[in-house]
Protein backbone atom coordinates (compact mmCIF):
# COMPACT_ATOMS: atom_id res chain seq x y z
CA UNK A 1 0.00 0.00 0.00
CA UNK A 2 1.52 3.19 -1.05
CA UNK A 3 0.82 6.55 1.01
CA UNK A 4 -1.46 8.35 -1.88
CA UNK A 5 -4.06 5.08 -0.86
CA UNK A 6 -3.89 6.25 2.94
CA UNK A 7 -4.89 10.56 1.87
CA UNK A 8 -1.05 11.70 2.03
CA UNK A 9 -0.04 13.94 -0.87
CA UNK A 10 2.49 13.57 -3.16
CA UNK A 11 4.94 15.13 -0.66
CA UNK A 12 4.87 12.58 1.79
CA UNK A 13 3.51 12.54 5.47
CA UNK A 14 6.00 15.39 6.77
CA UNK A 15 3.94 17.40 5.06
CA UNK A 16 3.34 20.95 7.39
CA UNK A 17 -0.44 21.07 8.69
CA UNK A 18 -2.78 24.53 8.90
CA UNK A 19 -5.56 24.65 11.27
CA UNK A 20 -7.41 27.39 9.80
CA UNK A 21 -9.41 29.78 12.03
CA UNK A 22 -10.33 27.90 14.51
CA UNK A 23 -11.40 29.14 18.47
CA UNK A 24 -8.11 28.18 19.71
CA UNK A 25 -8.17 27.63 23.58
CA UNK A 26 -5.61 29.65 25.94
CA UNK A 27 -5.29 29.99 30.01
CA UNK A 28 -7.75 33.32 29.94
CA UNK A 29 -9.06 33.66 26.10
CA UNK A 30 -10.74 31.72 23.26
CA UNK A 31 -9.45 33.53 20.84
CA UNK A 32 -9.91 32.84 16.53
CA UNK A 33 -6.22 31.29 15.32
CA UNK A 34 -4.21 29.19 12.59
CA UNK A 35 -2.57 27.01 14.30
CA UNK A 36 0.48 25.25 12.22
CA UNK A 37 1.86 21.97 12.44
CA UNK A 38 5.30 20.51 11.64
CA UNK A 39 5.83 17.29 11.98
CA UNK A 40 3.82 15.83 15.34
CA UNK A 41 4.24 19.42 17.20
CA UNK A 42 2.80 22.67 17.13
CA UNK A 43 5.10 25.27 15.61
CA UNK A 44 3.45 28.52 15.17
CA UNK A 45 -0.30 29.79 16.43
CA UNK A 46 -1.00 32.74 13.90
CA UNK A 47 -3.41 35.41 13.40
CA UNK A 48 -5.80 33.81 10.68
CA UNK A 49 -4.42 34.54 7.50
CA UNK A 50 -0.68 35.16 8.38
CA UNK A 51 0.41 31.86 7.13
CA UNK A 52 1.36 31.89 3.10
CA UNK A 53 3.45 28.83 3.03
CA UNK A 54 2.02 25.20 1.60
CA UNK A 55 0.66 22.88 3.96
CA UNK A 56 -2.34 20.84 3.93
CA UNK A 57 -4.96 23.04 5.14
CA UNK A 58 -7.95 21.50 7.92
CA UNK A 59 -10.73 23.74 8.23
CA UNK A 60 -11.83 24.50 11.78
CA UNK A 61 -13.97 27.45 11.53
CA UNK A 62 -16.76 27.25 14.31
CA UNK A 63 -14.93 24.59 15.88
CA UNK A 64 -12.34 24.34 19.02
CA UNK A 65 -8.84 23.65 19.12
Amino acid sequence: MDFKSLGNDEKGIDMDKLIKNGNVVFETEVRKADILIRGEKIAAILTPGEYSGDAEVIEADGLYV
